[in-house]
């Protein structure tokens, strides 16, 4: 076990096309990128309701960013249902829009630790979008993304990659 293994502190959220791949803003209170396996237990009739094998059946990729700017780039990334005016975000849409998609990368600030990436392909804002409007604290943007498996991907890596150097 070596202690420079531990990697700690806060992260750059990168969004689109690795050629174009660019930082949407700053954030406030860290990123968390959570991967759920999915799974289902076999049971055979001799063990009862002992599982004898656990199934794999799917992943669940979300990642949570507090955007802390108010800023066009930032609005285009808390709803992608809605409609891009420039100077403003639309709200609400009709049944059926399928969400655009686009790769993140997620690079920690410390030097010695930028090569510790995790990557995902291909991801979409989804779930509530809340704005706190108070005197205690900034308007924090905080977004959830899915990550979507990308097709064209190797198996065991349809997601992203979680990188070491």
């Amino acid at each position: 076990m070596a202690i420079g293994d531990i990697v700690g502190g806060p992260a750059d959220v990168e969004l689109g096309a690795a050629a174009s791949e660019a930082t949407i803003g700053n954030t406030t209170g860290g990123v968390t990128a959570t991967v759920s396996p999915q799974n289902r237990e076999r049971v055979v009739d001799q063990y009862g309701s002992t599982a004898i094998a656990i199934i794999h059946t799917g992943d669940e990729v979300r990642v949570t960013v507090p955007w802390a700017e108010w800023s066009s780039a930032t609005l285009n990334e808390v709803y992608d249902p809605g409609t891009d005016a420039g100077t403003s975000k639309g709200v609400g849409r009709s049944a059926g829009y399928i969400y655009t998609t686009q790769s993140m990368d997620i690079t920690p600030f410390l030097t010695a630790d930028a090569a510790k990436t995790v990557e995902f392909y291909s991801v979409t804002p989804i779930g509530e979008v809340s704005m706190a409007f108070n005197n205690d604290d900034d308007r924090i943007l905080e977004v959830e993304y899915a990550a979507l498996a990308d097709t064209a991907k190797s198996d065991g890596s349809l997601i992203g990659l979680l990188n070491l150097s």
